[in-house]
């Protein structure tokens, strides 16, 4: 994450519009996996009954979006309570004030592993180019399935009978639910 507050922000809320269209924007996905997206104490939580992991049960900006005081986290503990799920609030490495830090270690909140960042690869040597280069391209609304397999498979989520077809139809069904504001991307090398 970036240290720059606007952008911060911008993209906590872009996580956030992600996130409702890809875990809660389809009905029937909603019906099927037991999804939900919602604001709870002025901040946006997601919960799925399939997979519990993170990724998919985490309130998104505390902190940056909202704030988080005792009164709001015994809320939205709450409400995942009610879910049957556990309450994960995610933290950003020096972007998330103390005070929030605060509130969550006296409620008990221990960090997870399961933080977001990005890798750059940081060189001061070009990089080899090759003669096949990889093409990329955006993928055609006929392809949302494809490209949705192809999210499964890049998380390993292939042979899981269960995981699987929820990455796909997940994926499929984020892309129509946001439609012109989505863009999915298939790259290729060698064809």
């Amino acid at each position: 994450m970036i240290d720059e507050a606007g952008l911060i922000r911008l993209e906590l809320e872009n996580q956030s519009i992600g996130n409702q269209a890809f875990i809660a924007g389809d009905p029937l996905i909603r019906e099927r996996y037991g999804t939900s997206f919602g604001t709870v104490a002025g901040l946006s939580c997601s919960t799925c009954a399939v997979w519990d992991h993170p990724l998919f049960n985490r309130v998104i900006g505390a902190g940056v979006l909202a704030p988080l005081d005792d009164r709001s986290l015994e809320t939205i503990v709450a409400h995942y309570a009610a879910k049957g799920r556990v309450a994960n609030i995610e933290v950003y490495e020096q972007i998330t004030p103390r005070s929030v830090i605060e509130v969550l270690d006296r409620a008990g909140f221990v960090s997870s592993g399961h933080g977001h960042e990005a890798h750059v690869l940081a060189t001061d040597s070009e990089i080899p180019s090759r003669a096949n280069a990889a093409t990329v391209r955006m993928a055609k609304p006929e392809e949302r399935a494809h490209f949705g397999e192809l999210v499964r498979d890049g998380f390993d989520m292939r042979d899981d009978a269960r995981l699987g077809p929820f990455f796909v139809d997940l994926t499929v069904a984020s892309l129509r639910v946001l439609g012109d504001a989505s863009a999915a991307f298939i790259a290729s090398v060698d064809g």
